[in-house]
C-alpha cells in the first residue's frame, strides 16, 4: 500500500507544477490590470505605475514570472496583494475557515444522504419509495444553486416566519448559532450534490446486486441487511468515491455563489471582491489554492481506491 501511495503522490507532482505555470501565466493574459484600475485615481503618477509594475512582475518575461512565482510559493507568501500591501497567503488563510466549514458540512450531509437514498432506491426497486427518490433526484439535479438558495430563504419566511441568520458565526465560537447560520447555505450546496450521489449509488448498487457472490450470500441464508452492508455496499462505493473527488470542484464553484447569497465572508466572496479590484496576486493565490485542493482530492480518491479494492494497488 505504501508503494502504491508513493507512486500516486509522485504522479501528482507534474500536475501541480503545470497548475502553477497556468496560474502565473494566464492571469497576465486577462484584459485590464490592477494598474489600469488605479489609473482612475488621478493621484497615481507614471512613476508609481512603474513601481507597481515592477513589484507585480508585469514587466518581466513569462519564464521569469513563472520562477518568481515559484519562489513566492516556496517562501509561503504567494506574492503580495496590491491593495492590502501584505502577503497573499495570510489574506486567504483569514477567509478560509467559513468556506471550509461550509464545504465540509455540505460534503458530509450530501454523502450520507445521497448514499442512503441511492441504496434505498435500489433495494426497493420499482416501489413507491424508488419512484419518489428518483423524482426528487431528477428535480434536484435540474435546479440551479441560486434558485435553491432563493427557495431556502423565501419558503421558511413565508410559511413559518423564520429567516436564516445573516450574520456569520463560526461553529467553533458558538455551535448552535453557527449551525443555524450554515443550515440554509449547506442545504443549498448539498441538494444537487446529494442527488448526483444518490443516482450513481442506485446504479452501482443495482449492478452489484446482480453479481454471483451476492446471490451466493443470499442462498446461504444471510439476512438481507448483512448482504447489503457487507457484500453490496462496499463494492458499489467505487464510482461514488470517484464522484466525491470530482465534486470537490463543484463545491468550490458553488460556494462562490452561495457565499454571495448568504453573505458568508469566505474565499468565494474574497475572490469576487479581488476580481473587481483586479488584485491579480490574490486572484492567483486563490486559483492556485483551489486547484491544489482539487488535485489533492483526486490524489486522495486514487489512494482510497487502493484501500477499497486491493486489486488496483496490485495492478
Amino acid at each position: 500500500m505504501l508503494q502504491y501511495t508513493l507512486r500516486r503522490v509522485a504522479g501528482s507532482i507534474p500536475t501541480i507544477l503545470l497548475l502553477i505555470f497556468a496560474v502565473s501565466v494566464f492571469t497576465r493574459l486577462i484584459p485590464g490590470t490592477a494598474v489600469d484600475a488605479m489609473l482612475v485615481d488621478s493621484s497615481t503618477s507614471l512613476q508609481n505605475v512603474e513601481e507597481i509594475e515592477e513589484r507585480l512582475g508585469m514587466n518581466r518575461s513569462i519564464p521569469e514570472a513563472y520562477f518568481d512565482y515559484l519562489l513566492s510559493i516556496a517562501d509561503g507568501s504567494l506574492g503580495t496583494s496590491l491593495y492590502a500591501d501584505q502577503d497573499v497567503w495570510p489574506i486567504i488563510r483569514g477567509r478560509a475557515l467559513p468556506t471550509i466549514q461550509l464545504a465540509v458540512m455540505a460534503m458530509l450531509i450530501s454523502g450520507v444522504l445521497g448514499v442512503a437514498v441511492g441504496v434505498l432506491s435500489a433495494v426497493k426497486r420499482n416501489s413507491i419509495w424508488d419512484y419518489m427518490a428518483r423524482l426528487m433526484v431528477n428535480t434536484s439535479l435540474g435546479v440551479p444553486n441560486f434558485v435553491v438558495a432563493t427557495v431556502v430563504v423565501i419558503l421558511p419566511a413565508y410559511f413559518w416566519r423564520w429567516t436564516p441568520p445573516l450574520r456569520y458565526t463560526s461553529m467553533f465560537d458558538d455551535p448552535v448559532a453557527g449551525f443555524f447560520f450554515f443550515l440554509a447555505p449547506v442545504l443549498t450546496l448539498a441538494t444537487a450534490l446529494s442527488a448526483a450521489i444518490a443516482r450513481l449509488t442506485r446504479t452501482a448498487t443495482l449492478e452489484v446486486m446482480n453479481e454471483d457472490y451476492v446471490r451466493t450470500a443470499r442462498s446461504k441464508g444471510l439476512p438481507e441487511g448483512t448482504v447489503i452492508y457487507r457484500h453490496v455496499l462496499r463494492n458499489s462505493l467505487m464510482p461514488v468515491v470517484t464522484l466525491l473527488g470530482v465534486q470537490i470542484a463543484f463545491l468550490l464553484n458553488g460556494s462562490i455563489i452561495t457565499e454571495q447569497v448568504f453573505s458568508i465572508p469566505g474565499v468565494g466572496t474574497l475572490l469576487i471582491q479581488k476580481i473587481a479590484e483586479r488584485d491579480w496576486p490574490v486572484v492567483q493565490g486563490l486559483t492556485l489554492v483551489g486547484g491544489t485542493i482539487v488535485a489533492l482530492a483526486n490524489l486522495g480518491v486514487d489512494i482510497l481506491y487502493g484501500y477499497i479494492n486491493p486489486r488496483i494497488r496490485l495492478s
